[in-house]
């Protein structure tokens, strides 16, 4: 084997683990009504350190790419202040889309995709899931900042 071959395996194993990265939580996150608060925080500690923390082997994902996704829920919670929750469901729905084009453009954007989007679906069966949905995006932009991660 020479170097260009090892590199490329090296190159292809990291990818295939940055696409498969967060897949681990995926059947615990599809139901956020029996996430408890403490499993919660631990899930956004770990998203938060491996998204923001290049020093502790994380893949150094930009908070903007995080913020900006948080804001597309923020607007879909102040639209609650004048609807019920029903006619904000398909809102909800439609940002697995926005995660998905976002994850599309960017690699580093994956691992977020793979723990968010059955969070997502999850979020848009109730009030409350939605409100979990939430809490746990703002909890990974708490971690990612606490380990480093940066703006730009």
């Amino acid at each position: 084997m020479n170097y260009h071959q090892s590199s490329q395996q090296k190159q292809s194993s990291q990818q295939k683990s940055l696409k498969e990265w967060g897949t681990e939580y995926k059947d615990e996150l599809s139901d956020l009504s029996k996430v408890k608060a403490e499993r919660l925080v631990e899930i956004a500690e770990e998203v938060g350190k491996y998204l923001g923390g290049k020093d502790v082997n994380g893949i150094d994902l930009k908070m903007n790419q995080i913020r900006r996704f948080l804001d597309a829920v923020r607007r879909i919670e102040s639209e609650l202040k004048g609807k019920k929750f029903e006619q904000i469901q398909d809102s909800i729905i439609l940002l697995r889309p926005k995660l998905a084009y976002a994850a599309g453009r960017e690699e580093k954007v994956k691992p977020l995709m793979n723990v968010l989007d059955p969070a997502i679906k999850s979020g848009a069966k109730s009030l409350e899931n939605f409100k979990t949905l939430l809490r746990l995006i703002e909890g990974i932009i708490a971690y990612h900042t606490l380990n480093g991660g940066k703006n730009n």
